[in-house]
């Protein structure tokens, strides 16, 4: 399966808080697997079968403004 690397922008910066135990949960969600955080940066690294990067930030992304209101934007 491979491993990706998702680096959030503008999350945890300017009131745009998403909580790393939140964030694992929408990726776990999301049938992420071994997700890990670094601090409170709002980046992840995480396992996912699926190879098509666009959709899979499209969903990430969707999935993240559905559950906490953030702006939708395109991350991975």
């Amino acid at each position: 399966m491979p491993s990706y690397i998702a680096l959030f922008r503008d999350i945890n910066v300017g009131g745009n808080m998403l909580p790393k135990t939140e964030l694992v949960s929408i990726l776990e969600s999301l049938n992420c697997r071994n997700v890990r955080t670094y601090i409170q940066s709002g980046n992840a690294v995480f396992t996912h079968p699926d190879t098509d990067l666009s959709t899979l930030s499209a969903r990430i992304s969707a999935e993240i403004h559905r559950v906490v209101a953030l702006p939708p934007r395109r991350f991975c």
